[in-house]
């Protein structure tokens, strides 16, 4: 393993939590690609000078190699070159090609991921009309709070617009939203109240009395301060205590009665838990938990009930999109009625803006949708909100958060607006001096482009069932398209994705099968060979514990013409990351090198070598799935020479023989 590569290897991963770029809290993507990764597969496949490659990714102190734009010589060697992307997704790939001076052709199904990827056009061509990097950063020097800056002092001081209009109107949206909707949210001890914690709650069929449904009622976990309700007859009240365990009321869907001890069935629960919600504790800004009195609950009373969006959420897939099996079955049902009175006006602001300045600014009522919903959850750890897609899907909480946007932490609406302020500067910055990026949007199965006239596809398709795109993204969605749905008319007329834009989307989930995807896939394939010249090279990215996901893959490379040249582990996720939870985590994705085959096609070793070597290579920096993997990787590499299902199954057994000869661990590498 190349130093370069071990370097990548370490801080790839790296960008997946505190080292994020900007960016990625700019505008939501589930299967966002690290930025370096893309670098380095890029350079290694155009460029052939290892100096440039070196040069192009290094660190500067803390600094990821994503702060660097590439040398000036990079940019010389690609300008004009075309890198076509078809699954562009969050627009990792195409962002660093256009950076490396080439022509950058981001293609996209998913209208949430398109809008995205027209943020970052917008970053090159209008970019330092909306904002001043320069000023932006002195700002943020002046301002600086923790990791970021304080916005809202920024807003107030009125010096945010020397950043420019984006800054200025963000400022000016936010504070006339404080105006109008603070008296909803009042201070409590002279303090702001920051968050609300409510429980959704149900009537003991036995005794009549309400069970708040709670998986842990822990505020604290550091200072060991809890909540628990106290009864008064077939009602209860709440205190907040220190050195309690707290209370547990579900467990695997079925609830406990405090009262009774009666057991009630999951079915019951689901049956009848409805809106009955209730405020049981508020935290201000000084880190200070109190149980919610009648003054917390007159405020939230007293908000006019709001008119709420009706999209159906999917019912198709319960494993993915979970409210619906509790009745919940609308995205209106997703918000108590402040939180939705708040996103409604915020909407209707945003909405009166320039449209470039909307199109970027449009984030904002996703992001504060994310973190400000029924579907959230209290992180005692980090006393802070678990977002609603914090699973990449939208699940079910119990106990939800409700945020004021007013008050200062990192879900108010301050940061949501410093995040979308300073996401946009670092596109900004990584644009300056960059080729062409052209976003597209359209389908992998119909690609716009002549036949034979693309020299490079770099893309990281679907992995199989790991996200079903359209419902998972639905949620974003249903709020965007009242921000931008008469900018962009072509990508925001849809009632849902789930509904009328799902039937070519290339995931297993919402009612689209394992076949499916290997057919969509394998026809993705055909058309880039179809656009592909006969010289061009054709790189996938690729990751998942299962062997369908394989063959599928296998069938896709074999079924449109392509051989593997070569093909290697790069570590992607951190084991913290979704990727990398329970049986099935992964560490690493698989890159495959593949051109067009023909008859002059070096045929590969034999599956057993293949898979030999690929571990050989592999076991002493990858365990467990990352390593069955690359069995699977080196049957794709010889399925152009036989049956790929077959091939695909060798493997694995290959690999579960050599596991049982030698000692390779079953873990994930640490």
């Amino acid at each position: 393993m190349s130093s370069l590569k071990q370097l990548v290897d370490k801080i790839a991963p790296r960008e997946r939590g505190a080292g994020a770029p900007p960016h990625a809290r700019l505008y939501p993507s589930f299967a966002r690609m690290s930025l370096t990764a893309a670098r380095y597969v890029l350079l290694t496949t155009l460029l052939g000078d290892p100096h440039l490659v070196e040069s192009a990714i290094r660190l500067e102190g803390n600094r990821l190699p994503y702060w660097h734009n590439p040398p000036a010589e990079v940019r010389e060697r690609l300008r004009g070159v075309v890198v076509l992307d078809p699954f562009a997704g969050g627009g990792s790939i195409p962002l660093e090609a256009a950076r490396m001076g080439a022509h950058a052709v981001a293609l996209e199904y998913n209208p949430v991921q398109w809008l995205a990827l027209k943020t970052i056009q917008l970053a090159r061509e209008r970019g330092r009309e909306l904002i001043d990097p320069k000023a932006w950063e002195a700002l943020k020097r002046w301002y600086r709070r923790g990791f970021g800056a304080d916005m809202e002092a920024m807003c107030r001081s009125g010096e945010a617009e020397k950043a420019g209009p984006l800054a200025r109107e963000g400022c000016r949206i936010a504070l006339e939203l404080e105006a109008e909707l603070s008296r909803h949210y009042p201070p409590k001890g002279g303090r702001r109240v920051t968050h609300y914690i409510w429980v959704k709650q149900v009537r003991c069929p036995k005794c009549g009395a309400w069970v708040p449904l709670v998986m842990s009622s822990v505020l604290d976990r550091k200072r060991g301060i809890s909540w628990k309700p106290v009864y008064n007859g077939d009602d209860y009240d709440v205190v907040v205590e220190r050195g309690g365990e707290g209370v547990r009321t579900v467990s695997r869907g079925t609830a406990t009665c405090l009262v009774c001890g009666y057991k009630i069935k999951k079915k019951e629960v689901r049956e009848s838990v409805g809106h009955n919600d209730k405020m049981v504790v508020v935290v201000t800004e000084d880190k200070k938990f109190h149980p919610a009195d009648e003054a917390d609950r007159k405020a939230y009373e007293e908000v006019p009930e709001p008119e709420r969006l009706t999209e159906q959420l999917s019912p198709l897939d319960p494993r993915t999109v979970r409210p619906p099996v509790y009745g919940w079955t609308r995205y209106g049902d997703l918000f108590n009625k402040r939180q939705h009175v708040y996103l409604n006006r915020l909407v209707e602001r945003l909405k009166q803006l320039e449209p470039d300045i909307r199109t970027v600014l449009a984030w904002l009522v996703a992001r504060q949708a994310d973190y400000n919903s029924r579907m959230t959850s209290w992180d005692a750890n980090k006393l802070g909100v678990m977002h609603t897609t914090s699973f990449k899907s939208v699940r079910v909480s119990y106990d939800y958060v409700e945020v004021n946007p007013f008050a200062r932490g990192a879900s108010s609406l301050w940061n949501a607006l410093y995040d979308a302020i300073n996401g946009f500067a670092f596109l900004v910055h990584a644009m300056e001096e960059a080729g062409p990026f052209e976003p597209v949007f359209g389908s992998a199965l119909r690609l716009p482009f002549p036949d034979s006239s693309i020299r490079y596809v770099v893309t990281d398709p679907p992995y199989f069932d790991s996200i079903p795109y359209s419902e998972s993204y639905d949620f974003y969605y249903v709020w965007l398209k009242r921000v931008v749905g008469d900018l962009y008319p072509e990508a925001f007329s849809y009632w849902t994705l789930w509904r009328d834009r799902s039937a070519e989307d290339i995931s297993v989930g919402g009612g689209r099968t394992a076949e499916h995807f290997r057919t969509f896939l394998k026809r993705a394939f055909r058309e880039i060979r179809r656009v592909l010249a006969d010289d061009g090279v054709f790189v996938v990215f690729y990751a998942h514990p299962k062997r369908e996901a394989w063959v599928a893959l296998a069938e896709a490379v074999t079924g449109a013409g392509f051989t593997v040249e070569d093909v290697y582990p790069l570590r992607m996720w951190m084991e913290t990351d979704v990727h990398a939870r329970g049986k099935d985590a992964i560490t690493v994705a698989y890159v495959f090198i593949m051109r067009p085959k023909t008859q002059q096609s070096p045929a590969p070793n034999s599956l057993e070598a293949e898979v030999e070597k690929a571990l050989e290579q592999m076991v002493t920096a990858y365990r467990g799935n990352d390593l069955k993997m690359g069995a699977y990787a080196a049957a794709v590499k010889v399925a152009a020479h036989m049956d790929a299902v077959d091939a695909v199954e060798k493997a694995e057994h290959i690999f579960s023989h050599l596991q049982a000869q030698t000692s390779m661990s079953p873990s994930v590498s640490p």
